[in-house]
């Protein structure tokens, strides 16, 4: 079987997965003693208005807001690298039979950090917690841009594949503990959207530097030497985005008292 036929099985299993929990779905039945007794738009008028409540609970509040902003400028970063991790891997001379054995030994060694994770959230603070997410990204990002070949570099990138673990973990506990349990659910809805939102816009911009880079460089899109060269810009976006949230921070605590209060948060 070719390969452009085999690359495409690991979709035709999420379709297949997303049917089977649609068909689970579509075959639960509420209990008659818990069934809602209103009519049906009067419960999605409900389920409306209190997704706008949680939106302008999260806008109007500053800790769920900068939250959900640093989420998705880290995860985004992080995520976009590892969309393109096997493209990386194979550029800096790592054999495709090879990759399975990294998302593995990735996935184990988040499995066994996270025992660092719980101990952080217990004795440092937010803000030293997500400079530890953001010390882990930008390293890895700038090994991205150097390239180191072989497995040295792989090994160099452990921080980055980790990240995307801790960054999630924090995230998630800082937001249910700032987060009121009547809409927490919401809140929770609220930052996977932007998460996905920003993800898809950072894979975008990718996609078009790319491009840009192949027109510049003269070369075809997928040729080695653009995707190298596109590397070697992502410290830079990074730390272009860590500006754009210093800034966002700043307009959101306001006054010299919240700011007093808040010295220790995000």
């Amino acid at each position: 079987m070719a390969k452009a036929d085999t690359i495409k099985f690991p979709v035709y299993l999420c379709v297949l997965t997303a049917l089977a929990c649609l068909a689970v779905t579509l075959a639960m039945k509420e209990p008659a003693s818990v069934r809602p007794k209103e009519p049906f738009w009067v419960t999605v008028r409900q389920s409306w208005q209190g997704i706008r409540h949680a939106g302008a609970w999260i806008w109007s509040t500053p800790a769920p807001f900068l939250l959900v902003v640093l989420g998705f400028l880290l995860d985004s970063t992080i995520r976009l690298f590892l969309t393109v991790s096997s493209n990386y891997y194979r550029h800096i001379g790592i054999a495709e039979a090879s990759f399975g054995v990294i998302s593995v030994a990735g996935s184990v060694a988040a499995f066994f950090t996270t025992g660092w994770m719980e101990w952080l959230v217990r004795h440092r603070s937010s803000a030293f917690n997500f400079g530890v997410v953001i010390a882990m990204t930008l390293w890895g990002l700038v090994v991205v841009a150097i390239q180191v070949p072989g497995w040295w570099g792989v090994l160099a990138l452990a921080p980055l594949i980790l990240a995307i673990r801790f960054l999630q973990f924090f995230q998630s506990h800082y937001l249910n503990e700032v987060t009121p349990s009547s809409h927490r659910a919401t809140v929770l809805s609220f930052k996977g959207m932007t998460i996905n939102l920003a993800y898809g816009g950072v894979t975008l911009l990718f996609g078009w530097q790319m491009a840009w880079l192949a027109g510049r460089l003269q070369l075809p899109n997928e040729a080695p030497q653009v995707f190298g060269t596109a590397l070697t810009w992502w410290p830079w976006y990074f730390g272009a985005t860590l500006l754009a949230y210093a800034f966002i921070r700043k307009w959101r605590i306001g006054s010299s008292e919240v700011q007093a209060k808040s010295d220790s948060q995000f």
